[in-house]
């Protein structure tokens, strides 16, 4: 069971490096572009959140088949 935590929390690792360069160019263009903040922060805290924990387990459904 351990080890199974510890491969989660590789792939959770995994997807914040995929998703960082994604966030970070919506996060310019929101900023800098449209010159306006995040409507509800909280909301897309979350909506990250979750985006990072399915990516994480459909990698691992993929290598698992």
């Amino acid at each position: 069971m351990l080890n199974f935590a510890l491969v989660m929390a590789k792939r959770h690792l995994a997807a914040v490096r995929d998703l960082f360069p994604i966030f970070a160019v919506i996060l310019l263009f929101q900023l800098v572009v449209i010159r306006q903040p995040f409507p509800d922060v909280a909301s897309v805290a979350v909506g990250l959140v979750c985006v990072i924990v399915g990516l994480a387990l459909f990698v691992q459904g993929l290598e698992r088949g």
